[in-house]
């Protein structure tokens, strides 16, 4: 059985995103350059991120007001608890940051006269592009392989066809991987491809508040007690880090907020599906639970156990990668 993928603008609308095994169907990242034009150009993206992974097998999938509901409830209980004349806050782990937007726009309208500085962040927002005739090859940011396309077929390298279903694909993506890695030698035309939405970045051109930056949520988020907010959706999810890693990240989390400082986090399935996370407040070194929506956050045992005794607060440097 031979797998096709979806090369095209006009494959992208016309795909049903499953193929005959109803397995998701691959479609290019590069297309992401290409959508930023069109009049649909959030719905395609979202097509295009429904499948995506990177190089550490992160899923960049996100949807517009995925936290809707969430967030306003998370507005109504810190109403009181942060600062009426300035805001910084940082939003960790935002995919392509729509979801980023529409917090932004919520705290803005909630706190309209404030000096609001924000920051969302990703790990990998931006991607490097080789080109070759058809040919492209997609690149981390440390360099390793993470998609291969050559019309019409495309391969995710991090998560492969599998070799009984599909084994033409798989001598295929190998003969192509060949040629990817004499290309790297040298040769083809090289562009950046940034992940973050067309909407974030139309966002941090016209608002001075708002910036996007590249960052590892397990390094130091900013200078310590600098912060008001620090916010993680979908991102603090057990399959991506150890358990010492999610220490360290909370740790790091409670260094950079003041003194009444919040944390927001949780995490869905699906727009317009319950969150289950948590609202906290950082006092004498530990998060408070101030609500709790859902199920509680996937973490929250960590997340209170943060500062407590045999759990201090002390400096970390970044860990390896998992």
């Amino acid at each position: 059985m031979i797998r096709k993928g979806v090369c095209s603008i006009e494959e992208l609308r016309r795909s049903s995103m499953e193929d005959i095994l109803a397995e998701r169907t691959r479609v290019s990242i590069t297309l992401l350059d290409e959508v930023a034009a069109e009049d649909d150009a959030s719905e395609l993206a979202e097509k295009i991120l429904l499948g995506f992974v990177d190089d550490r097998g992160t899923y960049k999938r996100t949807y517009a007001d995925r936290f809707a509901a969430f967030d306003e409830r998370c507005l109504e209980v810190i109403g009181g608890q942060l600062p009426a004349d300035a805001l910084d806050v940082h939003d960790c782990g935002v995919s392509d940051a729509r979801t980023s937007c529409d917090f932004y726009r919520r705290l803005r309208n909630a706190r309209p006269d404030a000096t609001l500085s924000f920051t969302a962040s990703d790990y990998a927002p931006h991607l490097e592009v080789i080109r070759d005739g058809e040919f492209r090859i997609t690149l981390s940011p440390g360099g390793d392989i993470i998609e291969l396309m050559s019309a019409p077929f495309v391969f995710n390298m991090r998560r492969p066809d599998s070799w009984l279903r599909y084994p033409i694909n798989n001598l295929l993506r190998r003969r192509l991987a060949r040629r990817a890695e004499a290309l790297l030698r040298g040769g083809g035309e090289r562009s950046t491809l940034s992940l973050f939405c067309i909407q974030a970045r139309r966002l941090e051109q016209t608002e001075a508040g708002f910036r996007l930056e590249r960052h590892d949520i397990r390094e130091p988020l900013a200078a310590p007690a600098s912060l008001d907010l620090v916010r993680a959706m979908n991102v603090l999810n057990r399959s991506y880090f150890s358990a010492d890693e999610f220490r360290a990240i909370l740790a790091g989390f409670a260094r950079v907020l003041r003194p009444g400082g919040i944390l927001i986090t949780g995490s869905n399935e699906d727009r317009a599906t319950e969150v289950d996370g948590g609202v906290y407040r950082l006092e004498d070194g530990c998060f408070r639970l101030l609500e709790s929506s859902g199920a509680g956050s996937p973490v929250a045992a960590i997340i209170e156990a943060t500062g407590q005794t045999g759990s201090r607060v002390d400096p970390v440097g970044p860990t390896d990668p998992s």
